[in-house]
């Protein structure tokens, strides 16, 4: 476990209750130097077109990055219980089988701009086989 800032600084000019209103200046953040070397140390391909699709609903997009690091390096099928995935979305449900329902919704938003997903439902969770990422991998360079 590392114990990292992930923004110390930044200024966030917009009203959420007015999202489309234009501001004088743009919003910034300074990624803190631990975190943003955490994730350009391991990087996991994100396909915009999928984070698109899943942008009105915050589980979706939680979800989706989750699954998509998941199986960036699956070798084998992996059972998922309900309540280890609702921990780790720090999702305020207190009950597995309600954020089962919530989550297989937000899967059926995933898969459907995310094909390559193979996941399918089992007694209890869920279980992740080893899928394409939804960005094909780059050649590597000589």
């Amino acid at each position: 476990m590392l114990n990292m800032q992930v923004a110390p600084v930044g200024e966030l000019s917009w009203n959420p209750r007015a999202p489309e209103q234009g501001v004088l200046w743009g919003s910034w953040i300074e990624l803190g130097d631990k975190f943003f070397q955490a994730i350009t140390a391991f990087p996991v391909p994100v396909n915009m077109r999928v984070w698109q699709a899943c942008k009105k609903s915050p589980l979706a997009l939680d979800l989706y990055a989750w699954a998509t690091w998941r199986v960036f390096k699956l070798e084998t099928s992996a059972f998922i219980p309900w309540d280890g995935i609702m921990q780790q979305m720090c999702a305020a449900y207190k009950n597995p089988k309600e954020f089962a329902r919530k989550a297989k919704a937000a899967f059926g938003k995933i898969r459907a701009a995310y094909p390559g997903l193979k996941l399918t439902y089992a007694k209890g969770g869920m279980v992740l086989h080893p899928s394409l990422t939804a960005i094909a991998p780059t050649p590597k360079r000589a």
